[in-house]
């Protein structure tokens, strides 16, 4: 059983085939495969950074893994999803942890001055200042404290992780982000 903060987690590659024989793709992006972990709701897979350092180790004839709970982007239920990554709508925060999708980033500002590429995504996701909707917003990481976000509501935040989903070939425009609660500097009133 993991102690302090890890997750025990069991590893390995997703299915190459589905049950009707449509053959998957490789994962795309380099983003870390769903894993199934052990220590939280049966059946429920986890997405974890890219940065996590999982600790490996072989136990009863299958890989598995200790991450930390603090590496947690999100969860979701597999059976809830089509073959292929999971929906944005099924993701599910973990603790002190909102799923944002970030709002696209204009070319052009309010006064119709054309922005390059790169100054409009200095502000999708990296340390400027962000804003999205969000999907689903976790417990807090303080006992007996509430987060004062809900789902749906629009929030400015600073730093995040971002969740690569995939789609086919990649495919997918939007762009989802786990932010720690911590990080959430504002919200728009309803």
């Amino acid at each position: 059983e993991p102690l302090a903060s890890y997750l025990l987690v069991r590893l390995g590659e997703p299915e190459k085939t589905t049950k009707a024989g449509i053959v998957l793709p490789n994962r795309v992006g380099g983003a870390p495969p769903a894993v199934a972990p052990v220590a939280v709701p049966a059946g429920h897979r986890i997405l974890y950074s890219s940065y996590a350092q999982v600790t490996k180790f072989e136990l009863e004839g299958l890989e598995h893994g200790l991450v930390r709970e603090d590496d947690v982007l999100a969860s979701f239920d597999p059976s809830a999803a089509a073959v292929g990554p999971p929906e944005p709508s099924s993701l599910l925060a973990p603790r002190g942890r909102v799923v944002v999708r970030v709002d696209e980033q204009s070319l052009e500002t309010e006064d119709g001055l054309l922005l390059s590429a790169g100054a409009a995504k200095e502000g999708g996701g990296g340390g400027a200042i962000s804003a999205g909707i969000v999907l689903s917003v976790g417990k807090s990481a303080i006992e007996g404290e509430e987060p004062e976000l809900a789902a749906g509501e629009r929030v400015y935040f600073r730093y995040g992780d971002e969740i690569k989903l995939g789609g086919a070939g990649g495919s997918r425009r939007e762009k989802y982000m786990s932010v720690r609660l911590a990080n959430c500097i504002a919200k728009v009133a309803s």
